[in-house]
């Protein structure tokens, strides 16, 4: 059974499960940094990856603390 199609290769349900569960434990960096990897293709410089991840913390900090306490807090909550 399939769950996707990575470049012509099908990643199976029980991998795709997997992977989405440790995805969902990522801290939200990390997880902003593996979207940029999945949309940029198969191959992706380090570079992008690092301006990915800067760029969320540029904006991170542009929120202020207090708001980025809430979404913490709303994270934890599920």
């Amino acid at each position: 059974m399939a769950a996707g199609d990575a470049g012509g290769r099908l990643v199976s349900a029980d991998l795709a499960d997997v992977l989405l569960a440790r995805f969902e434990h990522l801290p939200d960096d990390a997880r902003q940094v593996v979207r940029a990897a999945a949309v940029a293709g198969r191959r992706v410089s380090h570079r992008l990856l690092a301006a990915t991840a800067e760029a969320r913390r540029r904006a991170a900090r542009r929120r202020g603390p207090r708001r980025r306490r809430r979404e913490r807090a709303g994270a934890a909550r599920g």
